[in-house]
């Protein structure tokens, strides 16, 4: 997969997480990775690092996301144990 689309994917599944987080611009990302599956279907995972309601950082955990990339339009759906 070429460096471009590896930061789409990754920028845009890292989005998907935020949505799920109780405070999405303290999210911090790191070991992400990205494989194209072919067809338009692709996987990135890694690890996140958020505050929690209370304010604090929760320590890392993993996320997994699924992305589908049709022409210049990007989907993604996170599928995460990073909700704290």
């Amino acid at each position: 997969m070429n460096h471009d689309k590896t930061f789409t994917v990754i920028s845009t599944c890292q989005d998907a997480v935020r949505e799920r987080l109780k405070d999405p611009e303290s999210a911090r990302f790191t070991d992400w990775a990205a494989e194209d599956h072919g067809g338009g279907r692709y996987t990135a995972e890694g690890l996140v690092n958020a505050k929690n309601g209370f304010g604090g950082y929760v320590g890392n955990r993993r996320y997994a996301c699924e992305a589908t990339l049709d022409g210049d339009t990007i989907s993604a759906t996170a599928s995460t144990d990073a909700t704290p």
